[in-house]
């Protein structure tokens, strides 16, 4: 009979240090989207749109430095990417529409 690896000690104790980071990840996100709120109050202040081409291009490549060299893979990083910057705009874009009557 083969072994149950779902009760062995390596994969417990790699599932708990997964656990671990995708809380970090959470915390992070939660962090980062209170940050964009925070951007598009500014930005409405200051009459700016919630699109900014030169800066997602920017941060992108960053996006991209930090993984060079890893093994994730590229359409991966370009998906999170899209979803990341495409949810950030869409709340400010909600929060744009709730503050201009």
């Amino acid at each position: 009979m083969p072994e149950d690896f779902r009760l062995h000690p390596e994969v417990t104790r790699a599932r708990k240090k997964i656990e671990i980071l995708d809380k970090k990840i959470l915390k992070l996100f939660k962090a980062r989207f209170k940050q964009v709120s925070r951007l598009a109050y500014t930005k409405l202040m200051m009459d700016m749109k919630v699109e900014n081409p030169a800066q997602e291009a920017k941060l992108y490549k960053k996006w991209k430095k930090t993984f060079k060299g890893t093994k994730v893979d590229p359409d991966f990083l370009d998906e999170l990417f899209d979803l990341v910057t495409e949810y950030s705009k869409k709340e400010q874009s909600a929060l744009f529409d709730k503050n201009r009557h």
